[in-house]
């Protein structure tokens, strides 16, 4: 068939099946892994006392697909492991397959959506925040690994929990946010001006010249949190058009009615 194509379209097309083909043998080789048991040796540790450390393992990306890209890591949700699979070349020039298995609290496969990974670990959170207590939700990974995809779910999740009067007492809701770049940060409420965090005499973190806002609704709030992301450092990156280049944090807090 290709000899009834353009000789520019035929290499294309002879390209993409080289492509494809090369990619067939680690496919074999993932798929035969074996993981080690439950009860045998990890890379990973689970985490002990009031910390959860979860993992959630994004989709391919159409262009993934397209280039016949190959999924390098797999959730074992149940047991509470993540597999990790790198492809590497012998000397030789064959195919050799590194695998490492790593042990979390929570693992989230692709198909998994953002209510499963907020009733695991973010639910629990919201009543200890508003009765008083300090909660903290942190993600990392690099770039295009689906950390704003993920926290932005989660944050409309914990905002409609947070304002829909079912939490027992009377409280008002602020928040804040504010970006890091470097040693410098920035107030993402007030048009990216600077501001200063300090630790005052009691060892707590104190923005002076931020500014917080007082939403009544969870609309509200998810509005002033869009809003805030809007005003970050970005970049263009491989795998992301608009990589935040930065470290952001968004800080709520409730005050008993008086």
């Amino acid at each position: 068939m290709l000899s009834f194509l353009p000789k520019d379209l035929q290499s294309s097309c002879l390209k993409a099946q080289t492509a494809a083909a090369a990619k067939v043998e680690p496919q074999k080789m993932v798929a035969a892994f074996k993981p080690a048991s439950s009860q045998g040796a990890s890379t990973g540790t689970e985490s002990g006392g009031d910390t959860s450390i979860g993992a959630r393992i994004r989709p391919l990306l159409p262009k993934e697909i397209e280039d016949h890209d190959v999924a390098g890591v797999y959730a074992r949700s149940e047991e509470g492991y993540a597999d990790v699979h790198e492809l590497r070349r012998k000397v030789n020039g064959q195919p050799a397959l590194n695998s490492s298995s790593f042990r979390l609290d929570k693992v989230y496969g692709p198909d998994q959506t953002s209510d499963d990974v907020y009733k695991d670990l973010v639910a629990p959170l919201v009543p200890w925040a508003w009765g008083g207590g300090i909660s903290t939700l942190f993600a990392y990974g690099q770039t295009g690994s689906g950390k704003t995809h993920s926290v932005s779910e989660l944050e409309k999740l914990a905002a409609a929990a947070l304002m829909n009067g079912k939490l027992e007492g009377g409280r008002d809701v602020y928040i804040c946010a504010f970006e890091l770049v470097g040693k410098e940060a920035f107030d993402l409420l007030n048009d990216r001006r600077k501001i200063v965090v300090m630790e005052d005499a009691f060892g707590e973190s104190q923005l002076v010249g931020a500014i917080e806002e007082k939403p009544a609704t969870a609309e509200e709030l998810i509005s002033h949190i869009e809003r805030s992301m809007s005003f970050r450092k970005t970049a263009a990156t491989i795998k992301n058009d608009s990589s935040s280049r930065s470290h952001a944090v968004c800080r709520g807090s409730s005050k008993t009615w008086k």
